[in-house]
């Protein structure tokens, strides 16, 4: 098999630096592995290989960026094998791509001092090499250059990388750590945080944030970040109930009559009861919970279509895709207590017309057609600081 990988890169100064882009990855393919790769740039001063000796293992579906002649507050990094994340003052922040071992190669011309906590690091002549690195909060390397600067490396789990957003608060370029979401509002100067199900969850940041919350506790240092702890109160578990309102002889008759899934829309803006579909009632609560922000419901179900109604109108909707339909009743506020809730579900057909992902549920299609198995309603808390 010939492989081709195309490499493209972003020059600076005088075309000697830049970033290699590698991609492994197709939707809904198998790629080949690629063992011992390394990559040749030709500069016009020199050839740098990444990395110097041996070769990276780049599996299927695994895709990146590495810097090259990078200059990081006067430091100048060769090379490095993780994927940059983001830059706060003197600190430069990187985390793994795949499972490529992370390494840096550093030029010492401009090093006065290394303090590496997380590795392994090597001197070799007029190079420094960080290697077996194990990411994480407390993987850094503090490099004081010649001429007085300050350059830290910190080198993230991938999942620390995964879950974390850069915010301007109050001016200050802030790393925040969390599989929560998070934003921040600029004009009313607050950080919100969202947590669906779990009243009680922890942060990152670094910097240290200010606090104007007394369900927030500022707790352990982990690294250079500060760990902060929220602590909500929980609810009692909510429920949505349903009831079948539509006739099963109706929709079996009507199933019989088709070949195959129509193509044309199979709901509309208002509701229809004359449509043979499968119908439900919802009982939906009357408010939300107190000091909940939201209730998240996700309704499991089957068919071509389904269609959430309130007094006869349409208010949400969903095309089958093997995924629980979401639904939030934050955005129903001024329904609840007061309207009539009904879900529809149109039928799909063992001939479908319908494109489907790979692995998508579709046993039902022969069979029963549509229909709701459940649904499940978890709160979403909220944090504002």
């Amino acid at each position: 098999m010939r492989i081709t990988i195309d490499l493209f890169f972003f020059f600076r100064r005088l075309i000697n630096s830049g970033f290699v882009f590698f991609n492994n990855y197709s939707r809904h393919l198998k790629l080949a592995d690629h063992k011992e790769v390394a990559f040749t740039i030709k500069t016009p001063t020199e050839t740098v290989r990444i990395p110097e000796k041996g070769g990276i293992n780049i599996k299927s579906g695994v895709y990146g960026v590495m810097p090259f002649n990078d200059n990081a507050g006067g430091l100048l990094i060769k090379y490095a094998t993780v994927h940059p994340s983001t830059i706060i003052g003197d600190h430069y922040f990187y985390y793994p791509i795949g499972d490529i071992k992370p390494e840096f190669k550093l030029d010492n011309s401009n090093i006065k001092t290394i303090s590496f906590i997380g590795g392994k690091m090597v001197k070799d002549g007029k190079f420094t090499y960080l290697t077996d690195i194990k990411p994480g909060k407390s993987c850094v390397a503090i490099i004081t250059t010649a001429d007085g600067k300050t350059a830290n490396l910190v080198i993230l789990s991938k999942e620390d990388a995964k879950y974390s957003y850069t915010f301007d608060i109050k001016g200050i370029k802030t790393l925040v750590l969390t599989d929560k979401q998070a934003f921040y509002d600029e004009v009313k100067d607050s950080l919100t945080i969202r947590s669906i199900d779990q009243p009680a969850f922890s942060f990152y940041t670094y910097p240290t944030i200010r606090l104007k919350s007394a369900n927030v506790k500022a707790g352990a240092q982990a690294g250079m970040f500060k760990k902060y702890d929220v602590t909500l109160k929980a609810v009692a578990p909510v429920g949505i109930l349903f009831k079948q309102v539509s006739d099963d002889a109706k929709m079996n008759k009507y199933v019989a009559s088709l070949a195959e899934t129509p193509a044309k829309p199979a709901y509309g803006v208002n509701y229809q009861d004359t449509l043979p579909y499968k119908t439900y009632e919802l009982k939906l609560p009357a408010k939300l919970p107190v000091n909940v922000y939201d209730l998240l419901a996700t309704f499991n179900y089957h068919g071509n279509t389904a269609a959430i109604y309130a007094d006869g109108k349409i208010i949400a909707d969903d095309y089958y895709s093997g995924q629980a339909m979401p639904f939030s009743l934050r955005r129903e506020l001024d329904k609840l207590g007061k309207s009539k809730f009904v879900l529809q579900i149109s039928p799909l057909m063992d001939k479908t017309n319908i494109y489907f992902e790979p692995g998508t549920p579709l046993g039902f299609k022969s069979t029963d057609h549509a229909g709701l198995t459940g649904i499940t309603v978890k709160p979403v808390y909220q944090v504002v600081f």
